[in-house]
């Protein structure tokens, strides 16, 4: 019976698996559980197949699977047409390929969904780490492809590796050359990703205990470069949503943008929002890098006077862009940390921050309005006789409040007076607005860390704050922060030092943050994020326009067409240099050149119908030649002597002095070639012969 010289061998089998495994590993986090039992189910049905314990599935049985992969994937995504879901079909797709591998081509479409597969990664991450990890499977995908064309001899393992190792560095810098002058272009299309998908932070819309959960959790919000000194940390508050809102339970914006009209309406009349703002101190200029929130909201220190031009600013002097924040975003911000915000307010304005719902919190409502008028209704005596309240009084500052009713402001105050910054932000602005003075609760973060290996600060979602601003006849708006009364060591030190013993990341004990006591543990977590703010720097915020000025500064160009045109030079260019020292330099020395001095006679006797057979030896291979030739006796003498010195310089070559081995390296040369020449010249003879007769 006839072998399949197509079949897939066992080395590069498991190579193919490997890759794959490798390949779809990064996805867990990404796609649902039951993808990832379905992947190894393949992969051991495929193993069974190669173990002969079970057959290829049919065509009508792939069909059906397939039929109920893609009705699973409807169900649980309750769509198709995005990109979550197009990404599982792929996976799955993937694996189902496995089943149905038999020959070569097969092995081709796998290896090369490989390399698609690795690329949607960096849909979900641009981290340093994932590229890294993309880089492995990359070699491995390679190395896949190499055991697959290798399959017909044998090779260990570890030399395939070496060789795709080899590869993926000669290709790194092709890579270099086409990221920095290859010109940056808008993507064809655009998939959007499933809302809230992998992101963390303030919403739209808050009640206090919301952000006491985001100070449980150590994820990164942004990290901030100065191009000055550092603020000092109390003056470190970081401007994101402003809540005007008020249900009796939550907080919510003023408005929400529904329209990109909306956004362009108000695009043109940032100026005029600008012109409210009066700075009464030096400028802070600073760079945000900024994680995915997937919501339109910049993060700024207050008050922003000067940003990027695709920024609008709100009537609350918060900034938005017009699409969610969906990916790692990096952006300019000036801001000025002494101000005068709106001196004369505008009358809807003043209604909208004077706004309460009917039938809530009736106690601290009455308090208010008593106070108020024992007070003389004077608004800056009311705000400081509050603070004292909260500073004096049994007010604790905690991530653990109690739960409140349905007049939670009314537990609050008087009941359990336990609570975290957004509890005594709603409470304070409730107060105020209860006797006729405009306030609104601010949500953002304050403080951050200040790395030791750069100018500049991090920040943390355990950071996030809630304070207050009150309009004041003649003062404008004035930031008022109540935590600052009941923790003031929250906002000198951060929230470590404010909470109770043990409170502080208790749920993240795997978190780098909760031992930032350690020294060589901490110096080591900065270390790590300095490399990723360069990286970012360097790499993912290297868009068209930072392009345009790196090029423009250090080589002259100012144009795509004259960054692609230097682009193909410097890639034609390295493909020269190449192709030199792979003629000239990288010639095979020693033991390998007289390999192929041999393999070249091989070759010759080869159309004499006499071909070398995998593992035969040079023994066996002459005795052969001997007994199935048609070859005269000079030819075969001449072959005996090309066997013997073959194997006198292959296998004998440490006994030879180093002037034998050269000689005898010589004589083996005009050996062969002059047995190549009678031999050419006897297929010449012949050939006339049966022409001639």
């Amino acid at each position: 019976m006839k072998v399949d010289q197509h079949q897939i061998p066992r080395e590069s089998l498991i190579w193919i698996i490997v890759a794959q495994l490798v390949c779809v590993s990064p996805h867990i986090s990404h796609v649902p559980f039951w993808v990832f039992i379905f992947s190894f189910l393949c992969v051991y049905w495929r193993w069974l197949i190669y173990q002969g314990r079970l057959s290829h599935p049919k065509p009508r049985v792939r069909s059906f699977i397939a039929v109920i992969c893609l009705v699973s994937i409807a169900v649980y995504y309750k769509k198709l047409y995005s990109l979550e879901p197009a990404i599982v079909l792929l996976v799955i797709t993937y694996f189902l390929k496995l089943i149905e591998l038999y020959r070569t081509k097969d092995a081709y479409v796998i290896l090369f969904l490989s390399y698609f597969l690795i690329a949607t990664e960096f849909i979900y991450s641009n981290k340093i780490w994932a590229v890294l990890y993309l880089a492995i499977s990359f070699s491995v995908v390679t190395g896949a492809l190499i055991a697959l064309n290798r399959s017909h001899r044998r090779h260990h393992s570890l030399d395939t590796l070496k060789a795709s190792v080899k590869l993926a560095f000669l290709s790194i810098p092709f890579a270099i050359v086409f990221f920095i002058f290859f010109p940056r272009m808008p993507p064809l299309w655009v998939m959007d990703m499933s809302p809230n998908s992998g992101v963390i932070g303030l919403g739209e819309e808050i009640s206090p205990g919301d952000i006491s959960d985001l100070g449980k959790s150590s994820k990164l919000a942004f990290r901030a470069e100065f191009f000055g000194p550092i603020p000092s940390r109390d003056r470190l508050y970081w401007r994101t949503m402003v809540y005007s809102n008020f249900d009796g339970r939550s907080w919510s914006k003023a408005s929400t943008l529904t329209t990109q009209s909306k956004f362009w309406r108000l695009l043109m009349k940032t100026p005029e929002q600008l012109s409210r703002i009066e700075s009464l101190g030096p400028d802070v200029s600073y760079r945000i890098s900024l994680e995915p929130t997937n919501f339109r909201e910049l993060v700024t220190l207050q008050m922003p006077i000067n940003f990027e031009k695709d920024a609008a600013m709100l009537t609350d002097f918060s900034l938005i862009v017009d699409k969610p924040i969906k990916s790692f975003r990096s952006y300019n911000v000036t801001s000025t940390l002494d101000y005068r915000v709106e001196q004369s307010i505008r009358p809807w304005v003043y209604h909208r921050e004077l706004q309460l719902p009917n039938n809530y919190n009736p106690i601290t409502r009455s308090y208010a309005l008593r106070l108020y008028e024992t007070l003389k209704k004077d608004p800056e005596t009311m705000i400081q006789y509050v603070l004292n309240k909260f500073n004096t009084e049994n007010y604790v500052y905690t991530l653990k409040p109690p739960l409140m009713g349905r007049d939670s402001i009314d537990d609050f105050m008087f009941k359990h007076q336990r609570g975290f910054c957004g509890h005594y932000a709603s409470a304070f602005v409730f107060m105020m607005r209860s006797v006729g003075i405009p306030a609104r609760v601010v949500g953002g973060y304050h403080g951050g860390e200040v790395s030791p290996f750069g100018n500049y600060v991090l920040v943390h979602q355990f950071d996030a704050h809630a304070w207050a601003e009150v309009w004041l006849d003649g003062k404008g708006w004035v930031s008022i922060d109540p935590t600052a009364y009941v923790a003031p060591d929250r906002i000198a030190f951060g929230l470590e030092d404010a909470l109770e013993e043990d409170e502080f990341l208790e749920n993240s004990l795997f978190s780098a943050v909760k031992y930032s006591g350690n020294k060589y543990l901490n110096n080591l977590r900065f270390s790590w994020d300095y490399i990723n703010h360069s990286w970012n720097k360097a790499v993912v915020n290297y868009d068209k326009q930072r392009q345009l000025e790196f090029l423009s500064r250090n080589f002259g160009l100012s144009s795509s067409l004259s960054m692609l045109l230097s682009a193909l030079g410097i890639i034609l260019l390295a493909f020269l240099i190449l192709a030199v020292y792979l003629l000239l330099v990288s010639k095979p020395k020693g033991s390998n050149e007289i390999d192929l001095l041999y393999t070249r006679w091989c070759r010759g006797l080869a159309s004499e119908a006499l071909i070398r057979k995998v593992g035969e030896g040079p023994t066996s291979y002459l005795a052969r030649i001997k007994k199935d030739s048609h070859l005269d006796d000079t030819l075969i003498e001449s072959a005996e002597k090309i066997t013997e010195l073959y194997q006198v310089i292959q296998y004998n070559k440490e006994g030879l002095e180093k002037a034998n081995y050269y000689d005898n390296k010589q004589k083996l040369a005009k050996l062969i070639k002059l047995f190549l020449r009678k031999l050419s010249a006897r297929k010449r003879r012949k050939f006339m012969t049966k022409r001639i007769f």
